[in-house]
């Protein structure tokens, strides 16, 4: 996936301008993103226990949700090495997070499983001192988990979605195609995002008539 090489926040429409090297206009997108809070799950290599997160950005002119960064997580700080080195053993989603807004101006995550589950994750970022600005979770309804499953082949049928083809998504999809027993921490966190955009679409903000500025300004 292309990434763009500047990018302008507009805070009355609260959307991002991402600008391209290979293209003239710049385009502008919603930013959202989806959350999985580390589950234990079972694939073809065995048994596993992770999360995931996306950054996605809807063009709002072609309506294309793009799928621009992907993270596998299980801590939300580093977690370093207990030895002399110090070295990190595993990446937390902490730095992860800080790009969301650096890079795309993105700070809402979708995100629907169990409150016990979700709470601890939560309020760990809430409490990191290494987060700045703190995203905001956004719970969204579903029934079961078709309708994950149904928001994300929904798109892609009908062209209005763009993942890179060698992503980790992307091959997970067509495993979940075949098998379609489990729902991944990947998949999950996709369908989480198209669903999120489907019950909380961007809406155009009011634009005050020049005849009321006029007349208010006497």
């Amino acid at each position: 996936m292309k990434k763009p090489i500047h990018r302008y926040f507009d805070n009355h429409r609260k959307t991002s301008w991402l600008y391209f090297d290979d293209e003239e206009n710049p385009r502008e997108c919603y930013m959202r993103g989806g959350i999985c809070f580390p589950i234990r799950y079972e694939s073809l290599m065995g048994i596993d226990n992770h999360g995931y997160a996306i950054i996605a950005g809807q063009d709002l002119k072609t309506g294309i949700v793009h799928v621009f960064e992907q993270m596998n997580w299980v801590t939300i700080d580093d977690i370093l090495a207990k030895d002399e080195s110090n070295a990190v053993k595993y990446s937390g989603l902490s730095h992860w997070l800080n790009m969301a807004w650096n890079q795309y101006f993105m700070q809402a995550f979708y995100f629907s499983q169990p409150d016990e589950l979700s709470r601890r994750f939560r309020l760990q970022v809430l409490r990191s001192p290494m987060i700045n600005p703190k995203p905001r979770f956004i719970e969204i309804h579903i029934n079961n988990t078709d309708d994950l499953l149904s928001a994300i082949w929904h798109r892609i049928k009908t062209g209005l979605l763009e993942i890179e083809k060698d992503s980790e998504i992307a091959s997970l999809l067509k495993e979940t195609k075949v098998e379609n027993k489990e729902i991944f921490p990947q998949i999950h966190a996709l369908g989480c995002c198209l669903l999120g955009l489907e019950q909380y679409p961007w809406r155009k903000p009011y634009e005050q008539p020049i005849q009321e500025i006029l007349v208010a300004a006497g």
